[in-house]
């Protein structure tokens, strides 16, 4: 059947089989970036949360043998949770944050007026899901993991979407976790494809 077409058309055919080839190629390559920047984030905040658990951790411990009380214990851990930052281009953009396992916030440095307060149906992300709801659900389910949300950035009107990541610590009913905005990430795929 190729034997029959045009010498001309042989050769359009060939072009556009390249050009398909090209298009294809990049394509698979801006997904691997966008794959590799996205577990880049998860990475790096697992990596923030796995500390904050570990500090926790480290001061349980210490009120369990009785070097110190629980009470001091508990205090030590928010006060360190509450200054950790990073990300952003300051370093200092993102936080921690900590929850009971029932929605109750027991600290949030950017909203220390949650504390003590049930917040399961009172944060609402840029879409319109509750976010305390999703992550006291899947801190319940599987103890740690991964939310996607969707919030302004600071100094923004727009909601964009941002990664959460939360781990339990059962020793104080704590749900320890960040977030990180990963909306640079599909901005960049964009940029690489237009390219």
């Amino acid at each position: 059947m190729i034997n029959n077409l045009k010498l001309r058309t042989r050769i359009a055919l060939l072009i556009l089989a390249a050009f398909i080839g090209l298009l294809a190629n990049s394509v698979i390559g801006a997904l691997g970036v966008k794959s590799d920047l996205m577990d880049g984030r998860k990475r790096q905040i697992t990596s923030v949360v796995e500390s904050a658990y570990q500090i926790s951790a480290g001061l349980h411990a210490r009120a369990v043998k009785g070097e110190i009380s629980e009470d001091e214990a508990k205090r030590v851990a928010l006060l360190t949770l509450s200054e950790m930052r990073y990300g952003g281009e300051s370093g200092k953009a993102e936080y921690m944050y900590v929850w009971t396992t029932s929605g109750v916030s027991v600290m949030h440095p950017i909203r220390p007026e949650w504390a003590g307060r049930n917040m399961l149906e009172e944060v609402r992300d840029g879409t319109g899901r509750y976010t305390i709801k999703d992550i006291v659900a899947v801190a319940k389910a599987s103890g740690r993991g991964f939310v996607d949300t969707s919030f302004p950035r600071p100094g923004q009107t727009e909601a964009v979407d941002k990664l959460q990541y939360v781990m339990v610590f059962q020793p104080w009913d704590w749900t320890i976790g960040t977030g990180v905005y990963v909306d640079d990430v599909a901005e960049g795929f964009r940029q690489r494809m237009v390219r």
